[in-house]
């Protein structure tokens, strides 16, 4: 199974963190394949939260995508 995980400059940022965390832990063996895209605007809200939000801690659990790769696997509307 393959989930694509979008985080946004919502102040829901600190749910966004758990529950990547979570993934992150539990995820083994029903996730074939997990997608990160963080916006711009995630990195201005973890700092004014006062969060430590780093895209990068999970990068060996996830395949991080730029919001702008119009190129990425998820941007097709063959993805599946």
């Amino acid at each position: 199974m393959k989930w694509v995980v979008g985080v946004t400059g919502a102040s829901g940022l600190r749910l966004a963190h758990t529950f990547l965390n979570l993934l992150a832990e539990n995820g083994s063996g029903v996730l074939d394949r997990l997608f990160l895209v963080v916006s711009k605007n995630a990195g201005k809200v973890a700092a004014a939260e006062g969060t430590d939000f780093d895209p990068a801690r999970y990068a060996d659990r996830f395949e991080l995508l730029s919001p702008e790769d119009f190129s990425a696997p998820i941007a097709s509307g063959s993805f599946a």
